[in-house]
């Protein structure tokens, strides 16, 4: 039920996902359970090495992969450190096992992460998102949840096709629609209008690059397309990515950290009348 969905996510805002704030980008080790990391530069041989240490006061887990608390800390330095970066020296603590100490260099900020965002290497805060261009969804607005669909679908195609080179089925199967409710998050009433999803998963070896090291690029393919794509969790450390397609619905990928299936790209119509 919508608005089931809708409380479990204002939920999860309110307990520090994190976000971009309202004109601008919100503050990333805030969202990451950070009270106050500690931030300097070094200059070593012409390099700028930027030296972090964190400790988090959430339960994350220890590994040390996407999940874990050290690589979020260093991607948060990547997409959000205003100056050069050419390594980071990074310290961290998730105050549930020792400190753990890694050197990133710069190439393998971008093989993980793939480029920082416009202007940070020359002190530029950069917007919260790619603005989006007058493409193909700036501004559709259909006037029914199956008029939405087919839009939405549509972006799922071309997303696949033309920026992935990956071919999805014909037509994607859609999940069982969603009733929507009158009177707001807490309405007892149906409206009469619904809402669907449209899950698409990447297989394994669809590309061979680190998957989250393709979302900055997949950021600027939507915003083309006309989408308003919001980076906001990008730049608090997760991989994940949302762009609306103006009164019609979103699209959302998440990265995994391993399995048959390492990239899931959902799309969903609003809550709009049925045909």
């Amino acid at each position: 039920m919508i608005r089931r969905l809708v409380l479990a996510a204002t939920l999860l805002v309110l307990a520090g996902c994190g976000g971009p704030e309202a004109g601008g980008r919100g503050d990333p080790w805030t969202a990451a359970g950070v009270d106050a990391p500690a931030i300097a530069e070094r200059q070593e041989n012409g390099r700028t090495v930027v030296v972090v240490a964190a400790t988090t006061t959430l339960p994350l887990p220890a590994e040390k992969n996407r999940t874990g608390f050290d690589r979020r800390a260093a991607k948060i330095v990547w997409r959000n450190h205003a100056g050069r970066v050419d390594a980071i020296d990074l310290t961290t603590d998730s105050g549930s096992s020792e400190p753990y100490r890694r050197t990133w260099e710069r190439a393998a900020l971008e093989a993980a992460f793939g480029p920082r965002p416009a202007g940070l290497d020359l002190g530029r805060e950069p917007a919260a998102g790619p603005a989006p261009a007058a493409g193909p969804f700036a501004d559709p607005h259909p006037a029914t949840a199956g008029a939405a669909a087919q839009i939405v679908i549509d972006v799922l195609h071309r997303t696949a096709r033309d920026h992935f080179g990956v071919a999805l089925p014909a037509p994607l199967t859609p999940e069982p629609g969603a009733e929507c409710y009158d009177a707001g998050l807490f309405g007892d009433q149906p409206s009469g209008t619904v809402r669907s999803g449209y899950p698409v998963e990447f297989p394994a070896g669809f590309t061979t690059a680190d998957p989250e090291s393709l979302l900055p690029g997949l950021a600027g393919y939507w915003a083309s397309l006309g989408l308003r794509v919001d980076t906001g969790r990008l730049d608090d450390g997760l991989a994940d990515l949302t762009a609306t397609v103006p009164g019609t619905g979103s699209v959302t990928v998440t990265v995994r950290d391993s399995g048959e299936h390492p990239m899931n790209i959902h799309g969903y119509t609003d809550c709009l009348p049925p045909r």
